[in-house]
C-alpha cells in the first residue's frame, strides 16, 4: 500500500542517516587520535625555571653526543682536534708546568714572589724549544695521543700504530699549551700557587686531576 511504502522509504532513509553519522563519527575519532600523537607531549618545568622545559633522559644524551661532536671540531685550541688528542696535551702541559713552575713555587715564599715565578713559568713552559723536534700522532689500544716521533719508532710506548706526522701537529699542541695555561685556567693555576702553605711544596698531582675532567 501506499502507505508501507512511505514507511519503509522514511525508515530506509533513518537508516542511511544513522549509518553515514556513524562513518562520520569514526572518521573524525581515528582524525583526533592521529592530532593527539602528533601533539608534542607537555614537558616538565626545567630546573631553570619557568620557560625552561627539562628533556627526557635520552633526548639530552643526544643533545650532549651532538654537543660534543660540534665543539670537538670547532672548540678552542685544546679541544678542536678531539678529546683523546685534548687529554694528550693536557699531559704534556702539565708536564711543562711541574718544570716551570710547580716545582719552583715554595710556601715560604711571598706572595709577590710567587706571582712572579708564576708569570715567568707559564712563558717558559709554552716555548717551542721545550717539547720534541717532531710529533706525532700514534694509535694504542683504540685510543689516540700525541708523542715523539723518535720515541714512537722505538718501543718507548709499546706496539703503537703511528696515524699521521707533519709539523703542524706541534704547533696544535703548542697552541693547546697556551690555551690551557693562559686562558682556560690561569686564574685556578694562580689561585693554587698563591694558597701553598708555609713548608709545604705546590701539590705535584695538579694536572693529573685537571686532565682527567678535559
Amino acid at each position: 500500500s501506499y502507505f508501507g511504502a512511505l514507511q519503509s522509504l522514511i525508515f530506509m532513509s533513518v537508516w542511511r542517516l544513522l549509518l553515514v553519522g556513524l562513518i562520520l563519527a569514526t572518521a573524525f575519532s581515528d582524525v583526533e587520535k592521529k592530532q593527539k600523537k602528533k601533539r608534542p607531549k607537555k614537558r616538565a618545568q626545567g630546573s631553570l625555571g619557568p620557560g625552561s622545559e627539562a628533556l627526557e633522559k635520552e633526548e639530552a644524551e643526544e643533545l650532549l653526543r651532538s654537543y660534543k661532536e660540534s665543539f670537538a671540531k670547532d672548540g678552542d685550541p685544546l679541544r678542536k682536534h678531539g678529546l683523546s688528542l685534548a687529554c694528550s696535551a693536557c699531559q704534556m702541559t702539565g708536564k711543562r708546568f711541574q718544570a716551570t713552575v710547580a716545582s719552583k713555587i715554595k710556601g715560604k715564599m711571598t706572595e709577590e714572589q710567587k706571582r712572579a715565578t708564576f708569570a715567568s713559568g707559564l712563558q717558559a713552559a709554552c716555548v717551542e724549544d721545550a717539547f720534541p723536534r717532531q710529533l706525532a700522532v700514534v694509535e694504542r689500544d683504540g685510543k689516540e695521543f700525541y708523542a715523539d716521533w723518535q720515541e714512537a719508532l722505538g718501543s718507548q710506548h709499546g706496539k703503537v700504530s703511528v696515524k699521521r706526522m707533519s709539523p703542524e701537529l706541534k704547533a696544535e699542541v703548542l697552541a693547546g699549551c697556551r690555551h690551557l695555561l693562559r686562558v682556560e685556567q690561569r686564574e685556578a693555576l694562580l689561585r693554587k700557587v698563591l694558597a701553598t702553605p708555609k713548608g709545604a711544596f705546590l701539590e705535584a698531582t695538579i694536572f693529573e686531576k685537571l686532565c682527567e675532567t678535559t
